[in-house]
C-alpha cells in the first residue's frame, strides 16, 4: 500500500515537473521570438504560458508588446490593462500601456496614465521626457476634441449639453488700447489665470491648449472671445458651466486695467465682475488679485500664497506670451528659445515649468514607437542611477518596433 502511495506521489511530482519545464520552455521561446521580432510566434508561445498561468505578469507584458508590434491595439490594451491592475507601479507597463492607448488614438487615456506616473515620480529621466510628450499629446487630444465638438454643435443646446458644475473655462481677454506688440499679453494672462484658478479646491479649469485648438477649429480670433454671445458658446463646447472673459486695457504707457466677467454658460448671463488696476511691472500681482476675486465669486476658498508675487518686467511677459503663441503654431524650437528667455530674465517657476514641458521639433517628429523607445531608454537610466538589479532585468524587456506613425 505504501509503495503504491509513493508511486502515485512520484507520478504527480513528475507531471508537475513536466508542466513547469513546459512553461519555462514556452517562456524562453516566447522571449526569443520577441527578440527576433517574430511576433506571431511570440504570441503563440506567450499564450502557452498564460494558459497555465493566466496572471503571469511577464507573459502579459510580453504578449502585450507582441500585439502592439502586430498593430492589434485592442488585444494589447486588454492584456496591458490587466498587467497594470496587477502592478500599477510598474513603469514598463505604464509606458507601454500609454503607448497602446496612443496607437488607438485614445490620447486622453494615455495622458491620464502617463501624467499619474509623472506626478508620482517627479525627479526622474522618464518624467523629464514625459513632460514634453504630454504636451504633444494634449495638442493631439485637444485637436481631436475640438473637431468632435464643432461637428456635433448643431445638436448641442444649453438643455442637452453636458456641463460640469465645477468646470470653469478661461478665454483670451480682448484688448483695449494695447499696442500691437502687446497682444501676447492675452495668452500670458490666460495661462497664468488657469494656473492659479486650478489651485482652488473644487474647481476644474479647462486646459489652455483645449481652448486654443477649439478657437483654431472655429477660426475665431482671440479678440472675438469677448463678445457676450460667443463666450457662453465656447464654454458649452468645452463642457464648462462657467466661463471667464474680459479685457486688458491700457490706461497709459505704464498702467493697465484688467476687467473680468464671470458668466453662467447655461443662462449666458454675468454672475460677477472683477476689476484690477496697476502698473505693467505689477502684472503678476494684478493677475493673482484677479484670480483671487474670481475664486471668491465662485464661493471657493482662496489658496494661501506663501510669498508676495515678484515684479515681472514687460519684456518677460511678452516673451512668455510669444513663446506660447509659437508653440500653438507648432514652431517648437522657436517656442523653447523664447520661453527660455522668459525664464532667464525672471528666474520664476511658472516660466521654468513651461520651458521644461516644451517639446522640441525633434520630439514632435517622433513616431509612437520612437517615443516609447526613448522612454524605455530613460527608464534604464533611472534604474541604473538607483543601483538596482532591476536595470538588468528591464534591459531584457522587448523594445517595440511598430509599423505605425
Amino acid at each position: 500500500m505504501k509503495k503504491g502511495i509513493n508511486k502515485c506521489l512520484s507520478l504527480v511530482l513528475l507531471a508537475l515537473s513536466i508542466m513547469l519545464m513546459a512553461g519555462c520552455s514556452a517562456m524562453m521561446k516566447a522571449q526569443s521570438a520577441l527578440d527576433a521580432k517574430d511576433y506571431n510566434e511570440a504570441v503563440t508561445q506567450f499564450r502557452v504560458v498564460l494558459k497555465e498561468k493566466p496572471n503571469d505578469l511577464n507573459a502579459l507584458k510580453g504578449i502585450g508588446a507582441a500585439y502592439l508590434n502586430l498593430n492589434q491595439s485592442g488585444d494589447a490594451v486588454a492584456v496591458m490593462e490587466k498587467a497594470y491592475k496587477m502592478d500599477p507601479a510598474d513603469p514598463y507597463t505604464i509606458i507601454n500601456l500609454g503607448a497602446a492607448y496612443m496607437q488607438m488614438e485614445e490620447y486622453g487615456k494615455a495622458i491620464a496614465i502617463w501624467k499619474t506616473y509623472a506626478n508620482k515620480n517627479p525627479d526622474t529621466n522618464v518624467t523629464d521626457r514625459l513632460k514634453k510628450y504630454l504636451t504633444l499629446l494634449l495638442y493631439k487630444e485637444a485637436a481631436k476634441g475640438a473637431k468632435e465638438a464643432v461637428r456635433n454643435e448643431k445638436t448641442l443646446t444649453s438643455a442637452t449639453a453636458t456641463l460640469d458644475s465645477n468646470t470653469l473655462a478661461v478665454t483670451y481677454f480682448g484688448e483695449r488700447g494695447l499696442p500691437e506688440k502687446s497682444k501676447p499679453l492675452q495668452k500670458a494672462l490666460a495661462s497664468m489665470l488657469i494656473t492659479d484658478l486650478s489651485k482652488a479646491e473644487g474647481i476644474k479649469v479647462v486646459d489652455r491648449i483645449k481652448l486654443q485648438k477649439l478657437l483654431d477649429e472655429m477660426k475665431l480670433s482671440a479678440s472675438g472671445m469677448v463678445d457676450t454671445k460667443t463666450a457662453p458658446r465656447i464654454g458649452r463646447l468645452l463642457g464648462a458651466e462657467k466661463i471667464v472673459s474680459g479685457n486688458i486695457g491700457a490706461v497709459d504707457k505704464a498702467n493697465l486695467n484688467i476687467a473680468s466677467i464671470l458668466s453662467s454658460v447655461p443662462t449666458s448671463r454675468a454672475v460677477a465682475n472683477q476689476d484690477v488696476n496697476g502698473t505693467v511691472a505689477e502684472f503678476l500681482k494684478l493677475e493673482k488679485t484677479l484670480s483671487a476675486k474670481i475664486i471668491g465669486d465662485l464661493k471657493k476658498a482662496v489658496p494661501r500664497e506663501d510669498a508676495a508675487p515678484p515684479s515681472i518686467t514687460y519684456d518677460v511677459l511678452l516673451s512668455y506670451g510669444e513663446g506660447l503663441d509659437a508653440q500653438d503654431m507648432g514652431n517648437w524650437d522657436e517656442a523653447i528659445r523664447i520661453l527660455g528667455l522668459s525664464y532667464r530674465l525672471s528666474m520664476q517657476n511658472i516660466f521654468l515649468n513651461a520651458l521644461l514641458s516644451a517639446p522640441t521639433s525633434a520630439d514632435a517628429a517622433l513616431t509612437p514607437a520612437q517615443m516609447t523607445a526613448e522612454l524605455l531608454a530613460a527608464l534604464l537610466r533611472d534604474l541604473d542611477a538607483q543601483g538596482t538589479s532591476l536595470a538588468k532585468q528591464t534591459a531584457h524587456q522587448p523594445v517595440l518596433d511598430w509599423g505605425f506613425g
